[in-house]
């Protein structure tokens, strides 16, 4: 077959492109069916795939997700929509208030509770609402977006640890750009 295409590909691809037109309900049948039969697996490594590829370049990613809302305002809000279901059925109708979280902001000196930096404060939850974590302002902490986002799905104590250990990593290694809050290295 190797020889067959290398002699002559545009017959061999001619072949293949008219094999994939006569099949191709079939095939679209075998995916639907596969994707239905694996779909939490599937959703799992979609998950892990995006999460790769942010992290190999954040900014890039966030254009090109700002871009795709742009272009697709109707499912950017469905998806919105969604989320906020999934919080407000998490948290079983029980919310703070507007008061309460600017008494808890006023706590902590308007600044994140795990690096102090006072730049794009939001709410983080101790425990997330997908591992059991209420709504209540007991469960709530200000934290500035990048820990908020590094912090993910990890409790308050687990994302604390991973400072801790960071931290310990950089004095170990005698980085530079420690900023002695809460223990955390500046990447």
């Amino acid at each position: 077959m190797r020889n067959r295409y290398a002699t002559d590909p545009r017959r061999v691809l001619a072949k293949n492109q008219a094999w994939y037109e006569r099949n191709r309900d079939r095939m679209l049948e075998y995916d639907r069916r596969h994707r239905l039969a694996n779909l939490d697996r599937i959703r799992a490594s979609d998950r892990e795939r995006s999460r790769a590829r942010y992290a190999a370049d954040p900014t890039r990613w966030q254009e090109y997700l700002r871009v795709w809302r742009l272009k697709n305002p109707e499912r950017s809000h469905a998806y919105v929509r969604a989320a906020t279901i999934k919080r407000r059925r998490a948290s079983g109708g029980q919310s703070f208030t507007a008061a309460e979280w600017l008494i808890l902001l006023a706590h902590h000196n308007y600044s994140c509770a795990y690096c102090g930096s006072k730049l794009l404060i939001e709410i983080d939850h101790r425990v997330p609402l997908i591992r059991g974590g209420s709504n209540l302002i007991d469960n709530i902490l200000p934290a500035c977006r990048r820990c908020n986002r590094r912090k993910n799905r990890m409790t308050e104590e687990e994302f604390r640890e991973r400072l801790q250990r960071e931290r310990r990593q950089g004095l170990e290694l005698g980085l530079d750009g420690l900023d002695g809050n809460a223990g955390t290295t500046r990447s």
